[in-house]
């Protein structure tokens, strides 16, 4: 199996989810929410077009490498997380605790992901 579609993918969702948590800081001290068909709907379409690219290569790949702690439920929570953040991230209103929380356990799934996918390579 190639990793290499999968191991990108996943850096291009941690800097999505970088980049969520930075816009969630500006339109909070703003206090301003971001046009939704200009800005929201288009982030959104994004990230969800590389998210769809993702969910299946993980799931493939835990099929068959079968990582300890790594489990397909947690990826479908992550899939989740994510499209609610990319939506969340843009309206002031949205519940920073929460909003944090999604982002770091995003950020969590993604980064032990990376690690994991590294050690393989590492161990071929």
């Amino acid at each position: 199996m190639d990793n290499n579609q999968l191991y990108l993918d996943t850096k291009q969702l941690i800097q999505y989810n970088q980049k969520l948590s930075e816009i969630f800081t500006q339109i909070k001290t703003a206090n301003e929410p971001a046009d939704f068909f200009g800005v929201v709907k288009p982030t959104a379409d994004e990230i969800w077009q590389v998210l769809d690219r993702w969910k299946p290569q993980v799931l493939d790949w835990i099929k068959i490498e079968k990582p300890k702690y790594f489990h397909p439920n947690q990826i479908e929570s992550t899939c989740e997380n994510i499209q609610a953040v990319s939506v969340q991230a843009f309206f002031p209103d949205t519940k920073e605790k929460r909003f944090k929380e999604l982002i770091r356990s995003n950020k969590y799934i993604f980064d032990t992901l990376i690690e994991l996918l590294e050690k393989q390579e590492k161990s071929q």
